[in-house]
């Protein structure tokens, strides 16, 4: 980064200088519902979903916004669909899973493949 005294005198030569300026992030950050650790260690489905992807909970990171199960990152949204991207998993909350079987059908169905 060049300093604006420099930056002065070279305009002032006639020399254009071109400088990199901070990158913004145009796309939207996605609003995650918060998670409730103890509640979420406890849960059935969470617990059945360890078990299917062979992980003990030594062995998973749960934060405030999101449950690092290795090569996947796991986080919840209002919406009730459910993403899955190279190594993100966007889900309902899992009381909402629970209680919709067509959605826990398609997280099984996608955690299979």
């Amino acid at each position: 980064m060049i300093q604006q005294a420099a930056f002065d005198k070279l305009t002032a030569m006639g020399i254009d200088l071109y400088q990199l300026r901070d990158q913004q992030n145009s796309a939207p950050t996605a609003d995650y519902l918060a998670i409730d650790v103890k509640a979420t260690a406890n849960h059935r489905l969470y617990l059945d979903i360890l078990t299917a992807l062979s992980l003990n909970q030594t062995e998973v990171s749960i934060k405030e916004d999101k449950i690092d199960l290795g090569l996947l990152d796991w986080q919840f949204h209002q919406a009730e669909a459910i993403e899955l991207t190279k190594q993100h998993l966007v889900t309902p909350s899992l009381d909402v899973l629970a209680s919709k079987p067509q959605l826990k059908q398609q997280l099984w169905l996608l955690l299979a493949n």
